[in-house]
């Protein structure tokens, strides 16, 4: 717990607010009186500067103690830019945008109502003037010309955005102390904000997203974008985020590139260890793109001695210099067996197509309570199998659609 006295108290020049301010003062000496074993921030962020920006940590980069922002996405290569040379030492509001599921969107802004999705639309200016980010959005994918496209798509940079973020500030334990994504619900039905969980009380990809980056044991990769058009070569770091109190030794970590249609490109395999309570790089590699598919997937995972699966991870990329290669993928088949038990569901799902099934979404179709999935949005390879549990809030059986891709 850190006590603090506001949120984003500043001067007129965005400078943070600091004890000198009396009613900040007194706040910060009753709680070193009351609660002398806490940290008190007289406000969040505490500075010395307040942006958590690339331009800051240039010039900078030990004046990012408590810092907040950004809360959009960055783009292709600024996002992982900005991440990847992140200093701060506590990250206390961030987030990304993502339009909102569209369900709700539909009961928020009549469908004859919601083209087009800018700022010169008087609908979307209300609801979510801050993060409608049109030049960012078209930047990253092309021109979208459909609504529901635009919700997957942003909704996929959202989820990629955020995961990343945070995977980013833990391979940086313990010189960031901590991590608070702006914001997990929203108290209004806006057409697009940085939300987890809508207005509705409806995950958005960014959940599930968040929710796997925050396991005990995480493997994550380090990159520099997510569309690899104007390099030759695709690099990444692999680490381990351990917040156990026991080190892991000869543990087998196994790396793959995959094709969309789950071919192997390329595979390293190698035996890794790491200490306790840490967060350390465990492998690197580099492989040459010219024989490198238009949509390729980063496979890790870490295996114990016993066979058992510790982490694991995937991430998908373009060699194109934008995503949009990935508002073409190939159609694919997903069976899935529903077996209920006690008022929940195991759902036994199984990519019987030959490309993957991106985006893999389950949604429950009675829409009258709330139904909570153990997982969700997947990015299944053909053949392969993920088991989830789903639990209805009022008991009954959940009858389960499911959705793939941005435009798949």
């Amino acid at each position: 717990m850190i006590w603090c006295g506001g949120n984003e108290l500043t001067t007129a020049d965005n400078t943070p607010l600091d004890a000198r301010h009396p009613l900040l003062g007194a706040l910060g000496a009753t709680v070193a009186r009351l609660d002398p074993d806490r940290v008190w921030l007289p406000t969040s962020p505490t500075g010395r500067v307040f942006m958590n920006s690339l331009e800051n940590i240039v010039r900078d980069p030990t004046s990012l103690h408590d810092v907040h922002g950004p809360w959009e996405y960055q783009g292709v290569r600024a996002q992982y830019d900005l991440y990847n040379h992140s200093t701060s030492l506590l990250h206390s509001e961030f987030g990304v945008e993502g339009v909102t599921n569209l369900a709700t969107l539909n009961r928020t802004i009549a469908p004859e109502h919601q083209l087009p999705p800018t700022l010169d639309n008087l609908y979307w200016q209300h609801l979510g003037a801050w993060w409608n980010q049109t030049r960012t959005w078209t930047a990253t994918w092309g021109e979208i010309a459909d609504v529901p496209t635009l919700v997957r798509a942003t909704q996929f940079t959202q989820a990629e955005g955020l995961r990343y973020a945070i995977e980013a500030d833990q391979r940086r334990k313990y010189q960031n102390s901590g991590t608070l994504p702006w914001q997990f619900n929203e108290p209004y039905p806006n057409a697009t904000c940085t939300a987890a969980v809508d207005y509705y009380g409806i995950a958005k990809p960014a959940y599930y997203a968040v929710a796997r980056a925050y396991a005990p044991i995480h493997v994550s990769a380090r990159f520099a974008t997510m569309a690899w058009g104007k390099s030759s070569t695709f690099s990444a770091q692999v680490w381990v985020n351990n917040a156990y109190e026991r080190a892991y030794a000869e543990v087998e970590l196994r790396v793959r590139l995959h094709s969309v249609r789950g071919t192997v490109i390329h595979e390293w395999v190698s035996s890794v260890a790491w200490t306790a309570n840490s967060a350390q790089q465990i492998f690197a590699l580099a492989h040459p793109l010219v024989d490198v598919t238009e949509v390729f997937f980063l496979d890790l995972r870490l295996t114990d001695s016993d066979g058992s699966v510790i982490a694991q991870n995937r991430y998908p990329f373009t060699r194109s210099d934008t995503l949009a290669p990935l508002l073409n993928l190939p159609s694919t088949g997903v069976y899935m067996q529903q077996t209920d038990v006690k008022g929940m569901a195991t759902l036994t799902l199984a990519n019987s197509g030959e490309a993957v099934a991106f985006g893999l979404w389950l949604e429950d179709e009675v829409g009258s309570h709330y139904t909570q999935f153990s997982d969700n949005y997947l990015y299944l390879l053909p053949g392969e199998t993920a088991t989830i549990t789903a639990r209805c809030s009022d008991g009954t059986r959940p009858v389960i659609r499911i959705t793939t891709g941005i435009a798949q």
